[in-house]
C-alpha cells in the first residue's frame, strides 16, 4: 500500500496556495484532489499545515505577497495583511515546505483575464480550471488561493527551482 501512495505521491507533487489576505484561505492541489481551508486561527492553520504535509508530502508552496498601497489610511488593515502573511511564512518554515512569495502580478500573469483581474474574476476562473469543484470557491479569496496553488503546480511541472525555502 505505501508504494502504491509513494508512487502516487511521486506523479503527482502535492503543492498549496496561500492568500493570505484579511480572511485568507490555503488551497491544496495534488492530481485531482483540491481542498480549500479558510483561515481560523494560527493554531489551527499550523496544526492543518502538519497534517497536510505529513498526508500529502507537500512539494512546494506559493504565498502572495501582500501590498500596502502608498498613503494607506487604513493602519489596521495593513497591520493585519502583514501579520497574516508573516504567520504563513512562519508556519511553512516550521513545517519545512519550500516556499516563494510571488506578487499578485506574477502569480497571475497568462493565467487570468485581464477583464477577470478582480474579485468576482477570481471566481470565474477558478471553475474554469477547477471544473467539478464549483461549489469549493463561495468566496474570492478561496479562488485566488486555488489559483496561486495552480500556479505552484506549474512551477514545479516546468521543473524550477522549489527549494528556495521562501528566502528570497
Amino acid at each position: 500500500m505505501d508504494n502504491i501512495r509513494s508512487k502516487f505521491l511521486e506523479d503527482n507533487p502535492a503543492v498549496i496556495g496561500i492568500d493570505p489576505g484579511i480572511t485568507g484561505a490555503l488551497a491544496l492541489i495534488c492530481g485531482r484532489h483540491v481542498e480549500i481551508h479558510d483561515y481560523k486561527s494560527t493554531m489551527a492553520s499550523f496544526n492543518l499545515l502538519n497534517l497536510l504535509n505529513e498526508k500529502f508530502s507537500i512539494k512546494f508552496a506559493i504565498i502572495e505577497k501582500v501590498w500596502i498601497w502608498k498613503n494607506e489610511k487604513d493602519v489596521k488593515r495593513a497591520e493585519t495583511l502583514i501579520r497574516n502573511q508573516e504567520m504563513w511564512k512562519t508556519l511553512l518554515r516550521i513545517n519545512t515546505i519550500d516556499f516563494e512569495s510571488y506578487a499578485p502580478v506574477n502569480w497571475r500573469k497568462n493565467l487570468i483575464y485581464k477583464k477577470d483581474r478582480n474579485k468576482p474574476g477570481y471566481i470565474r476562473t477558478a471553475n474554469r480550471i477547477f471544473s467539478g469543484h464549483e461549489e469549493l470557491f463561495t468566496r474570492h479569496d478561496r479562488a485566488e488561493a486555488a489559483l496561486i496553488a495552480y500556479r505552484a503546480l506549474k512551477h514545479v511541472e516546468s521543473g524550477m527551482a522549489t527549494s528556495m525555502g521562501g528566502l528570497i
